[in-house]
């Protein structure tokens, strides 16, 4: 695709160790735009913000190979880029997620010694030292993988994978101390798994039906999978459509689904699917927004007020909703040349709230994260004259 194209080209001509060149950077209503890093990649940093500290986490590399490398962000200063010592061959799909006192849980696809994809995980402390890791957890072929840690410090992962002629769902459950139980086959023919931990406690996967577009979700219980329903269909999508992620969130009683993709020129979009209580789930639906100058709502998070909005024609696109907020869903989105905050309740947009001014549209999906003082960190990946920069915005 054309962006992939530019982006590649534009990555591979600059060395990945040397510094940007001073160039203006977007504008934030919250303040300073800084740089995390400067790294070959489109999409923003895994983040995990904890009561003292975020910790951002990304594929680096240099003249010695590619790496996981974290940094953190304590509110006044970063701390030095740490490189782990992981060993990785070609590491993708890398996520984190944390639990106070600030431990950080990795987790990424690499090739294996044989040269198959596999899951593995590691966990640093709050100094980003790796007390365990890397470590194999998937046993077959994987291509995707979807993590929900829970209130006692253990994670639940389930990831796709095994024989080429059907894709299955496994689940395994990560200990607090990073130690990894056997996988359990819980689906035959299914792909792209999303977890979601419900206001509740509850964890919750959705998968798509391998072959089609229809779209199921069943309570996961100590690896078993409960209540499985059927529940609406994917976008229909045409063939030079790329479907980048696949994003879930819940509030109280509200499910929702979104879908980014790209076509074939290169524009992205986003679509949504959403169910409140025991009404049946939406259809797909082309996501956009209407904007008012209308000041008038209340985020109650730190970083300022909102303008009311409701659904509309103006295109929405890298969509990153954050779940576990008791009374509204917000999510980030590029609105025209505005990265922003979306605030849904009940199932609809209610408001939007501009935070930073792009100089360029976004290359890849963003990242946001709230911390329990509820102040804002938001994260994006910005092409420059020397590479790809990550980006941070943030209240605290």
């Amino acid at each position: 695709m054309r962006w992939l194209i530019v982006l590649s080209l534009i990555l591979s001509a600059c060395g990945p160790t040397s510094p940007p060149t001073a160039l203006p950077l977007p504008s934030s209503i919250w303040g300073e735009v800084t740089v995390i890093a400067q790294t070959e990649q489109a999409h923003a940093p895994s983040m995990w913000s904890g009561v003292d500290q975020t910790v951002f986490a990304w594929i680096g590399s240099d003249a010695s190979g590619v790496h996981q490398d974290l940094r953190t962000f304590d509110g006044d200063n970063f701390g030095p880029i740490t490189i782990l010592p992981l060993d990785p061959i070609t590491p993708r799909h890398l996520q984190i997620s944390g639990y106070e006192p600030g431990f950080v849980n990795l987790f990424w696809i690499d090739q294996d010694p044989s040269g198959e994809n596999r899951l593995f995980g590691a966990q640093v402390t709050p100094v980003l030292t790796l007390t365990i890791g890397p470590n194999p957890l998937s046993t077959v072929r994987t291509l995707d993988f979807s993590v929900a840690p829970q209130w006692d410090n253990s994670t639940w992962i389930v990831w796709s994978g095994g024989i080429d002629s059907e894709t299955r769902l496994y689940a395994q459950l990560i200990d607090p101390q990073g130690r990894p139980r056997e996988p359990v086959l819980i689906v035959y023919g299914g792909e792209h798994p999303r977890l979601i931990r419900q206001p509740d406690g509850r964890i919750t996967l959705f998968w798509q039906r391998e072959g089609s577009r229809q779209w199921l979700r069943a309570e996961l219980e100590e690896g078993v999978l409960r209540n499985i329903e059927a529940i609406t269909q994917g976008p229909l999508l045409e063939r030079s459509d790329r479907l980048i992620s696949v994003e879930v969130a819940a509030v109280e009683n509200t499910d929702y689904l979104f879908w980014n993709v790209i076509d074939r020129d290169g524009v992205a979009s986003a679509w949504y699917s959403v169910s409140q209580g025991d009404q049946p789930w939406t259809p797909p639906t082309r996501l956009g927004i209407e904007m008012t100058d209308q000041q008038r709502y209340v985020t109650t998070y730190n970083g300022g007020g909102a303008y009311l909005a409701s659904h509309g024609e103006k295109t929405l696109s890298w969509v990153i909703p954050v779940s576990g907020q008791a009374e509204r869903l917000p999510m980030a989105a590029q609105v025209g040349d505005q990265l922003a905050l979306i605030y849904w309740e009940n199932g609809s947009i209610v408001a939007y709230q501009p935070i930073v001014t792009l100089t360029q549209p976004l290359i890849g999906l963003p990242a946001l994260t709230v911390d329990q003082a509820r102040h804002w960190s938001l994260s994006w990946s910005q092409i420059s004259d020397q590479g790809a920069l990550l980006l941070l915005t943030t209240t605290r």
